[in-house]
């Protein structure tokens, strides 16, 4: 997608946060899904615990976008 498509995207869904809240439960799932969140809800501290799992293969068979940040020692050093 180009950033005028993105744009355009974002721009047509609006404010996320308004769109969610009253979104059909069933629906909101779904999105959740997709985006492979898994909410938690945690009474105590009344707060929703949110994890997910980013795709390994999202970054071209799991290595960094940025190249290999973590330097080695050549064998024998």
């Amino acid at each position: 997608m180009t950033r005028a498509e993105i744009e355009a995207l974002v721009n047509q869904l609006g404010n996320v946060h308004t769109v969610l809240s009253a979104a059909d439960p069933q629906d909101k799932a779904e999105v959740y899904r997709r985006l492979k969140l898994r909410l938690t809800y945690q009474p105590e501290d009344r707060l929703i615990r949110v994890d997910t799992t980013l795709h390994p293969g999202a970054w071209g068979s799991g290595e960094c976008p940025r190249g290999d940040l973590n330097p080695h020692p050549l064998d024998g050093d």
